[in-house]
């Protein structure tokens, strides 16, 4: 099978929602393409399951990359859409999903429709996708995370507090620095931070996660480290903090640098890649402040296009390589 006979699905957020100069999925279909798939899109409310036939509302799509024309972004559209039909995720070669969070039920009945996929390849697993949590999977290599707890109590969380001192508090199910606090325990908003965090969903408690602020973000920022098929990109993208925010996520006005990382940087996250990637986690975008691993993201990590950008290393280019190789 030549690669100009490839067929790629990708599940995305809707189209007119991505910023395809920044966007990581933009980024891997443009790869695709670049090397000859066919390249479809479709979002999680178009995919239906029939006897046993997963199927989906798709669109054959374009793309022009807006970093790489000097007109402007109306003459060259991101995204140039053919028209939607129903087809068979089996007539596919690789599916990508790549919905962004939150993981809700959506979400996740989404995955167990892909997981009975028959013939394409599902990047990444979907039964990773519903156990690899965003940020529950710090378990599995807990050695290396801060002094965390992981409670919807509200008594266990301020005793937390108490004992450890200065925390990030955020919801095991958003992405992108939505809804992370700080909890000091002499703040008099403390108590309430808690109380709403808690509470989000207004009927029952919500679990999150309570992590030992790490003063390191101040100087050496929140390092985001790529897995590609087992393997670790060999750069970290380094994400500082505005003035006057400890969130360092692009969203929020984080600024980027890129640079190389160190042996020692590489061996752990190889240990990370190899038992990740052995569950079926092809792509994967791992989270450092200094010596901690603060959060290991398999939905729709981001950031990718520094990369690119910056030092000519594509992890979007490494995935789709990957596949035809799997695929060979």
């Amino acid at each position: 099978m030549t690669s100009s006979s490839k067929k790629l699905a990708m599940i995305l957020d809707p189209v007119e929602h991505i910023d395809a100069r920044k966007d990581t999925g933009f980024a891997l279909a443009l790869a695709a393409q670049a090397r000859g798939w066919q390249v479809y899109c479709t979002e999680i409310d178009r995919l239906c399951w029939q006897q046993g036939d997963v199927r989906a509302a798709l669109q054959q799509v374009q793309l022009n990359d807006p970093l790489s024309v000097k007109t402007p972004d109306h003459a060259h559209p991101s995204f140039v859409l053919e028209e939607q039909r129903w087809m068979s995720l089996d007539e596919f070669d690789a599916v990508l999903m790549r919905k962004d969070p939150p993981v809700d039920s959506r979400f996740l009945y989404a995955t167990h429709l892909l997981a009975a996929v028959r013939q394409a390849k599902v990047i990444n697993n979907p039964t990773a996708l519903q156990t690899c949590n965003e940020k529950l999977s710090l378990f599995l290599f807990e050695d290396w995370a801060p002094p965390t707890l992981v409670s919807n109590r509200y008594d266990s969380i301020r005793n937390f507090v108490d004992d450890i001192g200065r925390c990030v508090v955020k919801p095991l199910d958003r992405m992108g620095g939505q809804n992370i606090f700080v909890l000091d325990a002499d703040d008099p908003n403390c108590n309430v931070i808690i109380e709403t965090m808690i509470n989000q969903s207004h009927h029952q408690n919500d679990f999150v996660m309570v992590q030992k602020f790490l003063p390191a973000i101040a100087e050496q920022g929140d390092a985001r480290i790529m897995l590609v098929a087992g393997e670790v990109v060999p750069f970290a993208i380094v994400r500082h903090s505005p003035d006057g925010d400890h969130r360092a996520n692009m969203v929020f006005g984080g600024q980027v640098d890129i640079r190389p990382l160190t042996k020692n940087e590489i061996k752990r996250n190889q240990i990370i890649a190899k038992r990740l990637y052995e569950q079926g986690c092809w792509f994967v975008g791992v989270d450092w402040i200094g010596d901690h691993l603060t959060e290991i993201n398999i939905t729709a990590p981001t950031d990718n296009r520094y990369l690119k950008q910056q030092v000519d290393t594509d992890p979007a280019e490494q995935l789709i390589i990957a596949i035809e190789q799997h695929l060979s």
